[in-house]
């Protein structure tokens, strides 16, 4: 969706996080229906998830899609990140990756 149709929940996060400003625009794409996808649990060792979630990423980002990944905890982004930068996507479109940690200053956050 856009900005102009967050949740409270999803306002509520963004303030969180700082930030401060929102602009508005209209979208430039015709409006399409949401694509839901059923949520998928992966039975496996720690390397079956890895594989999966990279193969999640790789399609999304072939699609021209932007992708979020939420980790439990800071351990396991650092464990996903570190096997990433070893096993990094093989397509056009990947470029690195960023953190957003909670224990970032605005600053850094911005940077």
């Amino acid at each position: 969706g856009t900005l102009d149709c967050l949740t409270e929940a999803q306002l509520k996060l963004l303030d969180e996080y700082k930030f401060a400003n929102r602009t508005f625009l209209p979208s430039t794409f015709q409006k399409q229906p949401a694509q839901h996808e059923e949520t998928e649990v992966v039975i496996g060792e720690w390397n079956d998830f890895f594989l999966r979630v990279r193969q999640e990423i790789e399609k999304m980002l072939v699609a021209g899609r932007a992708t979020l990944v939420i980790f439990k905890d800071n351990t396991s982004l650092k464990r996903f990140a570190e096997e990433l930068n070893k096993q990094k996507p093989n397509i056009n479109q990947y470029h690195g990756f960023l953190e957003l940690l909670d224990e970032m200053s605005l600053a850094e956050r911005q940077a």
